[in-house]
């Protein structure tokens, strides 16, 4: 992962990204199209909704420290997982459900920034 050296424009990309997620909510129609309940890490990062947000606010990120979008996502896929062990889920289901994680993300990024 790309190191960053200045922790105030970490910080600014970081506000950037994260009101950049909440714009996409705001685009996406009304009806729940994914999981709403932040309690249920797994079924939460898994849902469209939030796949779709996370995604912006990480492209959001790379594009601004221009490191590789797999590289951004490295920090959220990090804070999932330290969520997923608060919530007392054993190494094995962590394992499991990150796979799960990383592959719909990755699949959805490829499709919506093909680049």
């Amino acid at each position: 992962m790309k190191e960053i050296k200045n922790g105030n424009i970490l910080l600014a990309s970081e506000i950037k990204g994260a009101v950049r997620h909440e714009i996409e909510h705001l685009s996406q129609s009304i009806e729940m199209k994914g999981y709403k309940d932040p309690s249920d890490v797994v079924n939460y990062y898994l849902s469209d909704d939030e796949v779709d947000a996370h995604l912006v606010q990480y492209h959001r990120i790379a594009k601004y420290h221009r490191m590789p979008l797999e590289d951004s996502l490295d920090y959220l896929f990090d804070s999932i997982q330290q969520a997923m062990a608060a919530q007392g889920s054993s190494e094995d289901e962590i394992e499991t459900n990150m796979e799960k994680i990383k592959e719909k993300y990755i699949q959805r990024a490829k499709e919506r920034f093909p680049k």
